[in-house]
């Protein structure tokens, strides 16, 4: 990657089925590329017909596309490290494994 990716995020957008898993419990994270910053405790997840509001937990910046396991898939909502792989690659094409994410980890109130 030639310049990490750097943004404040205002909101999270998602897709519906991720909306669903928030709503029900299943997903507490999400996986960012790059480097996100966000400036308030609570921050709107938002998708074409839903929006739901979630308290930040954690944000953690300390790993790399490489470096993602199991356990960031389950709190992501997913089955599997593969299935989470192979979405992130859908929606980054271009990620390699040195490359930094940002961790967001929530809790629905």
């Amino acid at each position: 990657m030639d310049q990490v990716k750097k943004y404040v995020a205002r909101r999270i957008k998602l897709l519906d089925h991720f909306i669903n898993l928030v709503i029900q419990g299943k997903k507490t994270s999400t996986i960012r590329y790059g480097l996100v910053f966000v400036t308030n405790n609570y921050i709107p997840l938002v998708s074409n017909n839903r929006t739901v509001m979630v308290r930040i937990t954690n944000i953690d910046y300390s790993k790399k596309y490489g470096d993602l396991d199991e356990k960031d898939a389950q709190q992501d909502g997913f089955n599997s490290l593969l299935e989470m792989k192979e979405q992130l690659e859908r929606f980054y094409p271009n990620i390699s494994v040195n490359d930094p994410l940002t961790i967001i980890s929530f809790v629905k109130d």
